[in-house]
Protein backbone atom coordinates (compact mmCIF):
# COMPACT_ATOMS: atom_id res chain seq x y z
CA UNK A 1 0.00 0.00 0.00
CA UNK A 2 1.10 3.52 -0.69
CA UNK A 3 1.53 5.65 2.39
CA UNK A 4 -0.83 8.30 0.99
CA UNK A 5 -3.61 5.67 0.98
CA UNK A 6 -2.99 4.76 4.61
CA UNK A 7 -2.64 8.28 5.97
CA UNK A 8 -6.22 9.63 5.44
CA UNK A 9 -7.72 6.47 6.93
CA UNK A 10 -5.40 6.62 9.92
CA UNK A 11 -6.09 10.31 10.38
CA UNK A 12 -9.84 9.65 10.42
CA UNK A 13 -9.65 6.83 12.98
CA UNK A 14 -7.22 8.71 15.24
CA UNK A 15 -9.20 11.94 15.07
CA UNK A 16 -10.93 13.72 17.91
CA UNK A 17 -14.45 12.73 16.70
CA UNK A 18 -13.43 9.05 16.71
CA UNK A 19 -12.18 9.39 20.27
CA UNK A 20 -15.33 11.28 21.26
CA UNK A 21 -17.45 8.40 19.92
CA UNK A 22 -15.56 6.07 22.22
CA UNK A 23 -16.00 8.44 25.15
CA UNK A 24 -19.76 8.40 24.52
CA UNK A 25 -19.62 4.59 24.36
CA UNK A 26 -17.62 4.68 27.60
CA UNK A 27 -20.30 6.78 29.28
CA UNK A 28 -22.96 4.33 28.11
CA UNK A 29 -20.80 1.46 29.42
CA UNK A 30 -20.47 3.29 32.74
CA UNK A 31 -24.26 3.61 32.94
CA UNK A 32 -24.63 -0.12 32.29
CA UNK A 33 -22.02 -0.80 34.98
CA UNK A 34 -24.14 1.23 37.40
CA UNK A 35 -27.03 -1.15 36.81
CA UNK A 36 -24.95 -4.15 37.90
CA UNK A 37 -22.96 -2.58 40.72
CA UNK A 38 -23.82 -1.59 44.25
CA UNK A 39 -22.10 1.79 44.15
CA UNK A 40 -24.49 4.48 45.31
CA UNK A 41 -24.47 8.22 45.37
CA UNK A 42 -22.82 10.71 43.12
CA UNK A 43 -19.37 9.21 43.81
CA UNK A 44 -20.56 5.84 42.52
CA UNK A 45 -21.90 7.46 39.35
CA UNK A 46 -18.61 9.31 38.79
CA UNK A 47 -16.66 6.09 39.44
CA UNK A 48 -18.78 4.11 36.98
CA UNK A 49 -18.39 6.77 34.30
CA UNK A 50 -14.63 6.88 34.92
CA UNK A 51 -14.37 3.10 34.68
CA UNK A 52 -16.48 3.05 31.51
CA UNK A 53 -14.32 5.74 29.88
CA UNK A 54 -11.09 3.93 30.87
CA UNK A 55 -12.45 0.69 29.44
CA UNK A 56 -13.49 2.44 26.24
CA UNK A 57 -10.13 4.18 25.90
CA UNK A 58 -8.16 0.96 26.31
CA UNK A 59 -10.41 -0.79 23.77
CA UNK A 60 -9.93 2.12 21.35
CA UNK A 61 -6.14 1.89 21.74
CA UNK A 62 -6.25 -1.90 21.24
CA UNK A 63 -8.18 -1.51 17.98
CA UNK A 64 -5.72 1.09 16.70
CA UNK A 65 -2.78 -1.15 17.61
CA UNK A 66 -4.43 -4.08 15.84
CA UNK A 67 -5.19 -2.10 12.69
CA UNK A 68 -1.89 -0.26 12.32
CA UNK A 69 0.69 -2.63 13.77
CA UNK A 70 -0.57 -6.19 13.39
CA UNK A 71 -2.98 -6.13 10.45
CA UNK A 72 -0.45 -4.99 7.80
CA UNK A 73 1.85 -7.88 8.74
CA UNK A 74 -0.83 -10.60 8.55
CA UNK A 75 -1.24 -12.27 5.18
CA UNK A 76 -4.77 -13.65 5.68
CA UNK A 77 -6.51 -11.41 8.23
CA UNK A 78 -10.02 -12.87 7.83
CA UNK A 79 -9.34 -16.36 9.16
CA UNK A 80 -10.77 -17.75 12.39
CA UNK A 81 -7.30 -17.84 13.94
CA UNK A 82 -6.90 -14.09 13.43
CA UNK A 83 -10.31 -13.44 14.98
CA UNK A 84 -9.28 -15.49 18.01
CA UNK A 85 -6.16 -13.32 18.33
CA UNK A 86 -8.32 -10.26 18.06
CA UNK A 87 -10.62 -11.58 20.81
CA UNK A 88 -7.56 -12.08 23.00
CA UNK A 89 -6.48 -8.49 22.40
CA UNK A 90 -9.99 -7.28 23.21
CA UNK A 91 -9.94 -9.35 26.40
CA UNK A 92 -6.60 -7.92 27.49
CA UNK A 93 -7.66 -4.36 26.68
CA UNK A 94 -10.93 -4.76 28.59
CA UNK A 95 -9.18 -6.29 31.59
CA UNK A 96 -6.57 -3.55 31.71
CA UNK A 97 -9.09 -0.75 31.17
CA UNK A 98 -11.54 -2.00 33.79
CA UNK A 99 -8.82 -2.67 36.36
CA UNK A 100 -7.13 0.66 35.66
CA UNK A 101 -10.44 2.51 36.04
CA UNK A 102 -11.22 0.69 39.30
CA UNK A 103 -7.80 1.46 40.72
CA UNK A 104 -8.05 5.15 39.78
CA UNK A 105 -11.52 5.34 41.32
CA UNK A 106 -10.27 3.67 44.50
CA UNK A 107 -7.19 5.88 44.69
CA UNK A 108 -9.36 9.00 44.45
CA UNK A 109 -11.79 7.73 47.12
CA UNK A 110 -14.76 7.29 44.83
CA UNK A 111 -15.35 3.62 45.68
CA UNK A 112 -14.01 0.99 48.06
CA UNK A 113 -12.67 -2.26 46.64
CA UNK A 114 -11.89 -5.11 48.99
CA UNK A 115 -11.51 -7.93 46.48
CA UNK A 116 -8.21 -9.70 46.30
CA UNK A 117 -6.67 -11.16 44.23
CA UNK A 118 -7.24 -8.73 41.42
CA UNK A 119 -7.33 -11.54 38.82
CA UNK A 120 -11.13 -11.81 39.17
CA UNK A 121 -11.49 -8.08 38.51
CA UNK A 122 -9.27 -8.43 35.43
CA UNK A 123 -11.32 -11.37 34.10
CA UNK A 124 -14.58 -9.45 34.59
CA UNK A 125 -13.04 -6.50 32.77
CA UNK A 126 -11.84 -8.77 29.98
CA UNK A 127 -15.30 -10.20 29.45
CA UNK A 128 -16.80 -6.69 29.50
CA UNK A 129 -14.14 -5.60 26.98
CA UNK A 130 -14.97 -8.43 24.59
CA UNK A 131 -18.70 -7.68 24.84
CA UNK A 132 -17.98 -3.96 24.39
CA UNK A 133 -15.90 -4.55 21.26
CA UNK A 134 -18.41 -7.01 19.77
CA UNK A 135 -21.19 -4.47 20.24
CA UNK A 136 -18.97 -1.80 18.68
CA UNK A 137 -18.31 -4.07 15.67
CA UNK A 138 -22.06 -4.73 15.29
CA UNK A 139 -22.77 -1.02 15.49
CA UNK A 140 -20.17 -0.20 12.82
CA UNK A 141 -21.44 -3.04 10.62
CA UNK A 142 -25.02 -1.77 10.99
CA UNK A 143 -24.01 1.80 10.12
CA UNK A 144 -22.10 0.64 7.03
CA UNK A 145 -25.03 -1.46 5.80
CA UNK A 146 -27.58 1.31 6.41
CA UNK A 147 -25.38 3.81 4.56
CA UNK A 148 -24.97 1.45 1.59
CA UNK A 149 -28.72 0.80 1.41
CA UNK A 150 -29.52 4.50 1.49
CA UNK A 151 -26.95 5.13 -1.24
CA UNK A 152 -28.46 2.43 -3.48
CA UNK A 153 -32.03 3.64 -2.99
CA UNK A 154 -31.23 7.21 -3.98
Amino acid sequence: MISSQIHPDMEEKLSVPALLHHIVYGIVTGCVLMLFSDWNGILGVVAALLIGCCLSFFCWIAERLWEYLLLPVIQRPHTMMMYSYRLAIWFLAGGMGYTFGLLIAKKNGLIDIYERPIARIFIVGGVIGVIFQLLMRLHVWYLINVTERKGKSL
